[in-house]
């Protein structure tokens, strides 16, 4: 069985087409690892994970209606 979720990637972490999935389809009881590696998004390049807005990680399992954003390591001055 498949769920819906909802993917925001950002900064260097966007691909063409999941930049901003607002259906995207994944097995019921996926992990956002596992989601990332489908994506083929580095895991070593996420630094954070937000599951509806609360914190989330490599381990989190992904339900329907879940809003995903991943954030990779952000360098600045």
């Amino acid at each position: 069985m498949n769920v819906n979720i909802k993917i925001k990637l950002f900064a260097t972490l966007r691909a063409p087409s999941t930049e901003t999935a607002d259906c995207y389809s994944i097995p019921a009881g996926t992990t956002v690892h596992a989601l990332l590696e489908q994506l083929k998004i580095p895991v070593e390049e996420v630094n954070l994970v937000f599951i509806n807005g609360n914190c989330g990680n490599l381990t989190s399992i992904l339900e329907g209606g879940d809003r995903l954003s991943v954030f990779p390591s952000l360098g600045g001055g």
